[in-house]
């Protein structure tokens, strides 16, 4: 651990006391009717219980990929940096909520646009197979080249509900399919073959712990494998070992310890990196009906085959989360974090990624915020009930990963990493805000704002957007229809252009869909997908433009 952790967190515990001081006293105390739950769950420090959640009704996220680096921070919400829009389609969005075990959905839609679903399972739900097959296109250049495909199977199973032990475990291979298409105005096109990215992942995941509702202990413990390869060009394969236990002392206090080892071998034709994690999470946690506080810590050790030498690290913990008034809460915090990247990770956010890319772990040195939320939803969703939590945050990074296309084919893309000795300054402010306007009638809307400083010899964060803005709409007519607007938005954008030899802003993201929804019965419903109203060809990475305006339908039947 650096020399100067000590000061540098010497001076966050002083920035975070100014911070508490300026917070609002509470001025009145009711007798409550509805309470914010508080949950501190796996030391991880969830500042928003019963976050406002965006209407549930896909189980995939039509136009956005699933992760964006530095990914979620082992799920915490210090400065997270997720849900991103990127392309027009990653599968259909409709689910037929129905008391029947068995559903299969058929799809097909514009421009070569088919889909197929199958979850079948045994009706104490201990038992399952699932299969799906999803083949769309992905842009608007050259055909063939924009044009993906994903196949998944997995077979799963789990312990009863009522057995005193919880077992689960699943076996997965996913394929997915997709071309480098991102050619630039003066690039000769290659052929289609030289072009071809295939990845074949295989997963196991297998978790056991214990089910005693009435009991003052818990513990689970889960083993999770992968592997990912990309013909005979790059593989790597990672395992996860992680354990949660947590022990309660009183009706209103517990401590829990978490933890994990992460063990990763990464080869390319012409390398070999192999790397290891392993992370300690202590905490204890007061909870009563005016306060939560939570205190711990983060122990890490870092070890790699590569030039980086092993690395210790220890990052204090602290949330405090109080209530002023019935329905409001106020909550401050600091803390730090090291994130293990992986080739697998880069390329669920960028399919595009070069073979041989650059892997460091990404240190999150110190973080510091405080925020507001709030509700007054009762049990009812009556006209005027309103959710809401507003944050601001201050953040320190050292080897914050950037993505950029690469000098030698700008088709593809590279990761370089800023921020050393002089940290990269990040500072968020993020909200959200829900409002049931009617029984019928839902708007939500979630923001994130990111500003970046000191990033070295890089003129922008690349890639790194400082507005992100989504917005959706939920208009349910009976029981039958459901109507869902939604709006994504993404500005502030750059990246750098090789053939230009300079940085580019790139023109913003304002994606506007529709999703509608028919259930004729508790077994058959269908789904109409309408992407890209504005028919706009954004790109979220440089010279990858998205498809215009597609659609696509969904016929769901479960048995």
């Amino acid at each position: 651990m650096e020399t100067t952790m000590i000061n540098n967190y010497q001076r966050y515990i002083f920035l975070f006391i100014a911070f508490i001081l300026q917070v609002p006293v509470a001025l009145s105390q009711e007798v409550d009717t509805i309470r914010i739950n508080r949950e501190i769950n796996l030391g991880e420090l969830k500042l928003s219980q019963q976050r406002i959640q965006l209407p549930n009704f896909s189980d995939k996220k039509t136009n956005q990929k699933p992760v964006e680096v530095p990914l979620s921070w082992n799920g915490k919400e210090e400065h997270q940096l997720t849900w991103t829009k990127i392309n027009p389609r990653e599968g259909e969005v409709f689910v037929n909520d129905s008391l029947n075990n068995n559903v299969i959905r058929v799809g097909a839609g514009s421009y070569g646009y088919t889909y197929l679903n199958l979850n079948l399972n045994k009706a104490d739900q201990r038992l399952g197979v699932y299969l799906s097959h999803d083949a769309y296109a992905e842009g608007p250049v050259a055909d063939i080249f924009s044009r993906k495909k994903s196949n998944n199977v997995k077979v799963w199973s789990r312990s009863r509900a009522d057995s005193k032990l919880d077992l689960e475990t699943h076996l997965a291979f996913s394929q997915l399919g997709s071309n480098y298409y991102g050619f630039e105005a003066n690039q000769k096109i290659p052929s289609f073959r030289d072009q071809r990215l295939v990845y074949d992942i295989y997963n196991f995941y297998g978790k056991f712990g214990t089910n005693l509702p009435k009991s003052n202990f818990d513990f689970n413990a889960s083993l999770d494998v992968s592997r990912i390869s990309k013909f005979d060009e790059v593989s790597e394969i990672t395992s996860n070992g992680s354990f949660y236990s947590k022990i309660k002392l009183k009706s209103n206090s517990f401590i829990n310890i978490s933890g994990e080892m992460i063990l990763s071998e990464y080869k390319t034709q012409g390398l070999t990196l192999t790397r290891s994690f392993s992370r300690i999470r202590p905490f204890y946690t007061f909870s009563n009906y005016f306060v939560t506080v939570s205190a711990g810590a983060h122990f890490l050790q870092e070890t790699t085959d590569g030039p980086e030498p092993a690395n210790s690290s220890f990052y204090p913990q602290f949330l405090i989360d109080f209530s002023s008034l019935d329905y409001i809460h106020f909550f401050a915090g600091l803390g730090g974090d090291v994130q293990f990247n992986t080739f697998a990770n880069y390329v669920r956010q960028n399919p595009w990624m070069a073979s041989s890319i650059l892997l460091k772990n990404s240190s999150q040195v110190g973080n510091l915020y405080a925020g507001i939320k709030g509700t007054n939803r009762t049990d009812k969703d009556k006209a005027g009930d309103i959710d809401f939590e507003f944050k601001i945050a201050y953040s320190e990074y050292t080897d914050l990963p950037i993505i950029s296309n690469a000098s030698s084919d700008p088709t593809q893309f590279v990761m370089s990493y800023v921020g050393g000795l002089k940290k990269v300054q990040v500072t968020t402010f993020s909200g959200n805000f829900d409002l049931q306007i009617s029984r019928s009638i839902k708007s939500a809307v979630r923001f994130n704002y990111d500003n970046y400083d000191s990033l070295g010899d890089l003129e922008k964060a690349f890639h790194r957007p400082a507005w992100k803005v989504n917005w959706v709409g939920t208009i349910l007519l009976g029981n039958k229809l459901s109507i869902i607007p939604t709006i994504e938005y993404m500005n502030g954008l750059y990246a750098w252009s090789p053939s230009a030899a300079k940085v580019v802003a790139m023109n913003e993201i304002f994606d506007l869909n529709c999703h509608v929804n028919f259930t004729f019965n508790q077994k058959v419903g269908l789904g109409l997908n309408l992407n890209n109203l504005l028919n706009r060809n954004f790109q979220r990475y440089l010279n990858y433009p998205s498809l215009g305006y597609n659609f696509g339908g969904v016929l769901t039947y479960s048995f």
